[in-house]
């Protein structure tokens, strides 16, 4: 039978530990947040390139404007709506978590790599205190702005490839999404498919 001094200390032992306990959790939950994806060692493959190339140059179009990209790709992360949506003729395991540094892959003289943890975008009202009209301020701020894109991911006939990107131009400036590409006669084209597209 408990008695009632040890049902006393039972109930000091349970208020001292659930808030230990809940603080260990947090902190691992923060260190799962926090810890930078890993590095991969290999290459980017020739396929890889060629669909970030084609996403840029695409991207680009005709504008003579140097576009700042992240060297560094993120993880790509779909969720379930994106596997349901878009993403239904990939893997339902399709995810990569490793990431890739980039080099001299992207062949465009239009692009200009950054670090992209030191790298700041740049706000409208940076400009408008330079005295500059709205329009021109709005346009100097995506002039400045930063673009990041995320692993490529293919179907199981490497027929269709898939990368999120995010362009990134000031709190409330920018767009991003996923994209899809289909290898059509030896070139990846944009495909019309396309889901979880965001714009600020």
């Amino acid at each position: 039978m408990v008695s009632l001094h040890n049902m006393v200390s039972l109930r000091a032992i349970v208020r001292f530990i659930s808030p230990f306990l809940a603080c260990c959790f947090l902190t691992v939950a923060l260190a799962q947040e926090t810890t930078p994806p890993k590095v991969s060692t290999k290459p980017l493959t020739a396929e890889q390139k060629a669909v970030y190339n084609a996403f840029l140059t695409g991207y680009q179009g005709d504008s003579k404007v140097t576009l700042n990209v992240a060297n560094v790709t993120d993880p790509f992360l779909p969720d379930k709506d994106d596997l349901h949506g878009c993403l239904r003729n990939f893997p339902k395991d399709s995810r990569a978590m490793e990431v890739h540094q980039f080099a001299d892959q992207l062949a465009n003289d239009r692009i200009h790599l950054v670090n992209p943890e030191k790298y700041k975008v740049a706000q409208v009202g940076d400009f408008m205190q330079r005295r500059e009209d709205l329009d021109s301020a709005v346009q100097a701020a995506i002039d400045a702005g930063l673009m990041s894109m995320s692993e490529v991911i293919f179907d199981h006939t490497h027929r269709l490839a898939a990368l999120n990107f995010s362009f990134q131009c000031g709190k409330l400036c920018g767009h991003g999404g996923i994209v899809i590409y289909e290898l059509r006669n030896g070139h990846w084209s944009r495909s019309k498919r396309s889901c979880g597209e965001w714009q600020s």
